[in-house]
């Protein structure tokens, strides 16, 4: 996990899981809220 950056991890798990929608919570592991939700910020798909 060391060289991996937070949105790359977003999108592996986003990958990985089969709903639709998605809530900071749901990746609390992998940062801070206000983290979380500037990388997935980055990574929104239209």
């Amino acid at each position: 996990m060391g060289t991996e950056s937070l949105e790359t991890r977003l999108m592996k798990r986003i990958d990985r899981k089969r709903g639709d929608v998605f809530l900071r919570a749901d990746f609390k592991d992998l940062g801070g809220y206000d983290q979380v939700g500037r990388a997935s910020g980055t990574c929104e798909e239209g």
